[in-house]
């Protein structure tokens, strides 16, 4: 289980850029305490700002609370973003290692 939590200030951005797993299941739980609709999505490569393929797994948008997704990862490099217009191009991205 992991804890990426948007930005409490409402930056579009993430308290953290870098997270790292185990393989297998893995639960990533984003708080949002912003007002700012945010999620949290995966997706296999580290390629930033720069939308690769569609997302392996999705949170629900929410803006006050938390929300989570569950994915099956193998060893690699994913990257996590928020599916909003606009907040994965203004930095709202960071890297997760599983090893």
């Amino acid at each position: 289980k992991l804890d990426i939590d948007a930005s409490p200030s409402g930056q579009l951005a993430y308290t953290t850029s870098k997270a790292e797993a185990t393989p297998g299941a893995v639960t990533i739980t984003m708080a949002n305490m912003s007002g700012v609709m945010h999620n949290i999505a995966i997706e296999a490569g580290e390629n930033g700002a720069t939308q690769k393929g569609a997302p392996i797994g999705a949170s629900s948008f929410i803006s006050k609370g938390s929300t989570s997704v569950t994915v099956n990862l193998k060893p690699g490099k994913y990257t996590f973003f928020c599916q909003a217009p606009g907040h994965r191009a203004a930095g709202m991205y960071g890297t997760l290692t599983v090893k």
